[in-house]
């Protein structure tokens, strides 16, 4: 009994802490699952469509990595990239950093893009694309996916695809 009583007061001490059990989230350190929120965005990639170099530092909040010949920010989340020619931009890109993501739609949350449906895979398999994303900023052509493995870790906003 003396040995019995303690055993059964720890137990009932470290399962009423929160720390293991079924809604402790145990799995939050894994390489595969994203630490932040879903509800976490990293940057609102529909927000920099159409904008200017200059009014894409000012919504991103920092200094670029580099303006040539890209802008690229270095974000706690990713890289973000935006593509331009002759004063038109080409893409918007994100890289996701710490892992990747299982479905489309979670790295899409990361970026204020609502990923719906099913893409359509290249033969390769590497990478998959969304026609016609309708977001609150309006109708995105194209928005593609490059998938590693099982997961996906970059996605894009394509404004010359075909």
């Amino acid at each position: 009994m003396r040995v019995i009583l303690p055993a059964i007061v720890l137990t009932l001490v470290v399962l009423g802490c929160g720390r293991f059990g079924a809604g402790s989230n145990a799995d939050s350190n894994s390489a595969k699952s994203n630490s932040a929120p879903a509800s976490a965005k990293a940057v609102d990639l529909p927000s920099l469509v159409g904008k200017s170099n200059d009014e894409i530092k000012t919504i991103v909040g920092i200094e670029p990595r580099f303006e040539t010949p890209y802008l690229a920010f270095e974000l706690p989340q990713g890289e973000l990239t935006v593509d331009s020619m002759k004063g038109r931009q080409t893409s918007i890109g994100f890289k996701a950093k710490g892992g990747a993501f299982s479905t489309p739609d979670k790295l899409g949350d990361l970026v204020g893009i609502d990923l719906r449906g099913i893409p359509v895979p290249t033969p390769s398999g590497e990478f998959y694309f969304y026609d016609d994303v309708k977001t609150s900023r309006g109708t995105l052509k194209r928005v593609s996916l490059h998938k590693t493995g099982d997961s996906f870790d970059q996605i894009s906003i394509d404004f010359n695809s075909l």
